[in-house]
């Protein structure tokens, strides 16, 4: 499923989490440590997606704050773990379902002024789509306390993404959101981003 941001404005409600986990701190533990063996583990707060609302011009969505291991223990290991017993119909049957963390990931596709596009590969060592060639930089749409604006808040992190994994600065006029993807393999909402730079690529 795809929700398209083009045309559109996009406005955010942050609320308090109604995320219920089926598991305790100590099964949490054990799932880390039975499913993502010597892979990077780190926990971070982000945003989780409660609800989005679409029409004609504008799309709605109610954010709240969760973490990243509560992602990894329920939708991840959705068809691992015995103790999740959840079935869903389709795409957006994920976001009525409390049990399961909607954490924001961000995909960001980097194009040049030349037209040409920076791919990368994953470390084998990360948790989620390890050793995949993808899009230029990933990650968590990390929590971020007191930013209401929507684009500014996606600036935050896609600019903070993009430094750190490839060193390239960007600014806000770069950036284009482009919608939401939920698919039924990674059950997990993506904002998709495109930057396009005012520079050639630096080849060295």
């Amino acid at each position: 499923m795809f929700i398209s941001f083009k045309n559109k404005k996009v406005l955010c409600n942050i609320i308090d989490s109604t995320f219920k986990s089926i598991f305790n701190k100590e099964e949490v533990e054990q799932l880390l440590k039975k499913y993502y063996k010597n892979k990077i583990l780190f926990n971070a707060l982000s945003f989780w997606l409660e609800n989005i609302q679409v029409n004609k011009n504008q799309v709605n969505l109610t954010l709240s704050k969760s973490d990243f291991y509560s992602l990894l223990t329920s939708n991840l290991l959705l068809n691992k773990v015995d103790k999740v017993d959840v079935e869903y119909k389709k795409d957006g049957d994920i976001l009525t379902n409390k049990s399961f963390s909607n954490n924001i990931a961000v995909s960001i596709l980097i194009q040049d002024i030349n037209g040409n596009f920076l791919l990368t590969k994953r470390s084998n060592n990360l948790a989620v789509g390890s050793s995949l060639i993808s899009v230029s930089a990933t990650g968590s749409f990390d929590y971020i306390e007191g930013i209401s604006d929507f684009k500014q808040l996606v600036f935050s992190i896609v600019q903070k993404e993009v430094y750190e994994e490839l060193n390239i600065k960007i600014n806000i006029e770069n950036l284009n959101i482009d919608g939401l993807f939920i698919g039924s393999k990674k059950v997990q909402p993506i904002l998709i981003c495109s930057v396009k730079l005012n520079e050639p690529f630096s080849i060295t």
